[in-house]
């Protein structure tokens, strides 16, 4: 390069040029991107979004995101910067490039959550970045929710009204005339019903940020939905016509299903509202509402008077809708059919382009109905996973994978003659102040840590807490599928820790802060040789309870298991003893009984879960506390971990077992003994199917052939993976290994692959931008599918 300047010094000339044509193309280059400055004034927003993406509506790459972003529903939702009335935000794009963009509003300057939202009618903003510039724009085409929304239950009197009035302008002046048309009666019943429907979408809309103008679009599936039955049904009618009693039964029968499905897009509100999207077969099973009385007796106490009376009076309201309709002379009613026949078929167009081109994508519009049929219908039904080609060098990997053996004592010293594990319900693992938390609700957890060893990268195999009863303590991979193996095989043959200590002669027990009667886990632990299992029902405690339903939803203060604990430890003290402490407090709905500490504004739900998860804490620390002043900490190794995550909103979800991202499924893993640990970090990928043979390495034991998991208690490896699955809304499979952790669909049949440590939040799939990774991994997860599948139920049946 010297030389070239050298050479090119003798010639000014060429120097000049030279020096020209990079300042031109230094100046092409830095001006390839276009900064536009967007200015919101309101006075309506204490915080406030813009809502975004580019070249109509297609997703743009993560280094054009803001700071403060993230991913939802296929756009990037950016925090502006608040000043006083104004709201503030610096876009910056490659040159040409169209910005597409609306406004959202969470919290009014009060500091209460709302839902505002502007989205210029149905057009939604744009800015074509050519220049720099600077937009100033105001509110007049915000739209805000009133202090109290739209509630359809509060207006079932008024819908009957309307019906009754309505049906005597029609059945008046034909009094003399009225003659019962079985037709009639499904025809009316539909029309009536789909008024209900769209008010239910109006105010589902309104939750999910929707304008109201797309209405037709959201309500879409309902349409397909009843469109169908009425044609099948007016269909059969007309090859029955020669049968009129048989018609009249056939009438009535599909106006019942007419009834119920109103009465479950009703009802689908709230569910979606709590589950993301409505609820289906699988839902059902995971709920045990079929064999058990938890689910019933929520859904009980959800049916107040009041809600019962306001779908008594919609349901009503259709019947008498449909009765007068049905009554009308034969005449009259053709003409009225055709025009509605027309009406329809422009409605449903209406409703197929807006649905189309519906920004918001989701499971949360599909008509409830059509989605438990199908849900029970596809439930056992196999994914390409089971049956593709996979490579040898990948069913070696899994096999070998799957039996890792360790030899030897970890515990040379025999020092351990107790061990307890602490589970945590529904906890993240970043939400554990160990993890670097912005909220530090653990600091007992923390408190203990220079006698730890901390894991980083702790899974749980499916995130609801049956399965993981399961993974740790036999130390096998979930079934495929949302049947559980403590649920539906309480006898399986596969060994346990309980059951492998007790032949060297521990005791053991399990203390479970909730009914252990839900989903058979009592059963389950009593076969797998736990010789001590109390739960709610049985354990008295100085503490308090909470409940009182007589449900599964009735808990323990969780200190009461520590109290139990160490009654039941002291009454065998020449035991070496195995225990399980199984916190309750932090399942929804997030009990606690001190005075609630606002950690964080505008979501409730997390703010009452921050301060069940500082009452878990502390009976954390009394555990701890109690093991120093009986001198038992040098001889215990306490384990510290939990079934799975919880969601609070992020990737469109609450609670936990929906998905299978990082807040699903990361979970905190620490070790705790002061002669073995001493405060170290260990950031190898595991699983907590790997407990059982960590704790058969520590002690010595030989692992049994059916455990899948490996010890934590190795140096580890490159290659260490785990895998997870999540059958209940969507058929999710994943994989997590080194920084990459790849999830497939398999019943949209689509892949995400997610870089943590580039990005921990899981925001920017780049699947596509690596695809050989993508391929790659899914792969892997078919070879593990299929070698899975075939041992488990050797096991199982």
């Amino acid at each position: 390069m010297l030389n070239l300047i050298n050479k090119s010094y003798r010639n000014k000339w060429q120097l000049l040029v030279l020096f020209f044509f990079i300042q031109v193309g230094g100046h092409c280059t830095s001006d390839t991107l276009i900064t536009q400055k967007i200015t919101y004034y309101t006075s309506h927003a204490g915080q406030m979004y813009m809502v975004w993406d580019i070249n109509g509506w297609t997703l743009p790459e993560k280094r054009f995101w803001n700071e403060k972003s993230f991913l939802k529903d296929g756009m990037v939702w950016s925090k502006m910067k608040g000043d006083k009335d104004s709201f503030v935000i610096n876009i910056t794009l490659p040159r040409n490039m169209q910005l597409d963009f609306m406004f959202w509003i969470p919290i009014n300057p009060s500091g209460d959550s709302t839902n505002g939202w502007d989205t210029y009618g149905d057009q939604t903003y744009s800015s074509k970045f050519v220049e720099h510039k600077t937009m100033n724009m105001d509110d007049r085409a915000l739209w805000m929710p009133s202090k109290k929304e739209f509630n359809i239950f509060e207006h079932g009197w008024r819908y009957f009204f309307i019906s009754f009035a309505v049906s005597t302008f029609l059945i008046v002046p034909f009094r003399k005339k009225l003659l019962f048309s079985s037709t009639s009666l499904i025809i009316g019943s539909l029309l009536a019903s789909i008024v209900v429907v769209a008010m239910v979408r109006v105010q589902m809309n309104s939750r999910l940020g929707q304008n109201r103008g797309n209405i037709f679009g959201a309500m879409f599936p309902d349409l397909v939905w009843f469109f169908s039955i009425g044609i099948f049904f007016i269909l059969v009618m007309f090859l029955l016509r020669k049968f009129q009693k048989i018609r009249t039964s056939i009438a009535i029968f599909s106006v019942s299903i007419i009834l119920l499905s109103v009465l479950f897009s009703l009802i689908n509100i709230e569910i979606v509202k709590f589950l993301g999207r409505p609820v289906n077969y699988q839902w059902l099973y995971y709920s045990d509402f079929m064999a058990g009385s938890d689910a019933k007796s929520a859904v009980a106490r959800g049916l107040t008077p009041t809600l019962i009376t306001s779908l008594s009076l919609f349901l009503g309201g259709i019947l008498l809708f449909a009765f007068a309709f049905s009554m009308l002379p034969a005449s009259f009613s053709k003409k009225i059919n055709s025009g509605i026949g027309i009406f329809g078929l422009v409605v449903f167009s209406l409703g197929f382009y807006q649905n189309k081109n519906l920004k918001y994508k989701s499971g949360k519009i599909e008509n409830p109905v059509w989605e438990l049929v199908s849900s029970t219908i596809t439930s056992e039904k196999s994914s390409k996973l089971f049956s593709m080609e996979v490579s040898d060098e990948v069913r070696t990997f899994i096999k070998d994978y799957h039996n890792q053996t360790t030899e030897g004592r970890y515990d040379t010293s025999g020092v351990i003659k107790n061990i307890i594990l602490f589970v945590l319900e529904s906890t993240p693992y970043d939400l554990v102040s160990v993890y670097d938390s912005a909220y530090n609700v653990t600091p007992n957890i923390k408190r203990w840590t220079n006698i730890s060893t901390i894991y980083t990268n702790m899974y749980a195999h499916l995130p609801a807490t049956v399965y993981s009863m399961g993974n740790m303590v036999a130390g096998v991979y979930p079934l495929i599928g949302h049947q559980s193996m403590v649920a539906s095989y309480p006898a399986n043959t596969v060994p346990s820790i309980s059951s492998e200590l007790k032949k060297q002669g521990w005791t053991s027990s399990l203390f479970f802060g909730a009914d252990l009667a839900y989903s058979n886990m009592g059963l389950y632990a009593r076969n797998q040789k736990f010789d001590v299992t109390d739960d709610n029902t049985t354990i008295e405690c100085r503490f308090a309870k909470f409940g009182g339903t007589n449900s599964f939803l009735d808990q323990l203060d969780d200190r009461c298991l520590v109290e139990r604990y160490f009654q039941w430890s002291d009454s065998v003290p020449n035991k070496k003893k195995l225990s399980m402490l199984w916190t309750t407090q932090t399942h929804h709905h997030y009990l606690f009984k001190n005075k609630e500490v606002e950690y964080v504004k505008g979501n409730k739900d997390l703010n009452r879960y921050l301060n069940a998860l500082r009452e878990n804490d502390e009976a954390f620390g009394m555990l701890m506390d109690g093991l120093k002043q009986r001198d038992m900490l040098n001889n215990t190794l306490v384990i510290l971990t939990a079934d799975h995550g919880e969601a609070f909103g992020t990737h469109d979800q609450i609670i936990h077992a929906t998905k299978i991202y990082e807040e699903n499924i990361h979970v905190p893993f620490i070790l705790y003994n002061p002669i073995l640990f001493n405060g170290k970090i260990n950031n190898r990928v595991a699983g907590l199917i790997d407990i059982p043979p960590t704790l058969s390495h520590l002690i010595g034991l030989k692992k049994p052939a059916e455990w899948q998991g490996k010890s934590l208690l190795t140096g580890g490896s490159d290659k260490d993976r785990t895998f997870f699955i999540c059958p209940f809304n969507d058929f999710l499979f994943g994989t997590r290994t080194g920084k990459w952790k790849f999830i497939y669909n398999a019943a949209k049949n689509e892949g995400e692959l997610y870089n943590l440590e580039a990005d921990p939040k899981e925001l920017n799939n780049v699947a596509a931008q690596f695809a050989d990774i993508a391929k790659k991994e899914f792969e892997m997860i078919a070879g593990w599918v299929q070698y899975h599948n075939k041992k488990i139920y050797e096991y199982v049946k």
